[in-house]
């Protein structure tokens, strides 16, 4: 019973955090599928980080592309930062000693580490494509 609220707890936890984030639809039905298992919660989120990466590639080549050669060594140096700060974030939210949930936490950091990380790219490339 203790797992069951526990998984229940993730659910809504992720479900809540991710809200802001541009997450696909396919996401949403996924997470709806999984219901509370903890490893179909864990593919979902495998499968949408995927999607969100791609969409971090190419939101970080497009937005490089439209800098001057000073700002893009900047966003180069923005993004190697980004990368490490996103690594240790939620290599620390991945604590084994507390099983499924915390694998739920860290996937859950990444995914939610890298959406977001698409919409600050995505944001900057509007408002720089305002100023051309």
């Amino acid at each position: 019973m203790v797992k069951f609220f526990l998984a229940f707890g993730c659910v809504l936890f992720f479900s809540t955090q991710t809200l802001a984030a541009d997450f696909s639809e396919e996401y949403a039905a996924c997470i709806e599928e999984a219901d509370v298992m903890t490893q179909k919660l864990l593919h979902c989120d495998t499968l949408e980080t995927l999607r969100q990466d791609a969409r971090l590639n190419k939101a970080y080549q497009t937005l490089l592309l439209t800098l001057p050669e000073r700002r893009q060594q900047l966003l180069r140096e923005a993004q190697r930062t980004w990368l490490l700060f996103r690594e240790a974030d939620c290599k620390f939210k991945l604590n084994l000693d507390e099983g499924e949930s915390s694998q739920l936490n860290a996937s859950g950091c990444l995914l939610t580490a890298i959406a977001d990380r698409v919409e600050s790219l995505e944001s900057e490339l509007s408002l720089n494509s305002q100023n051309f």
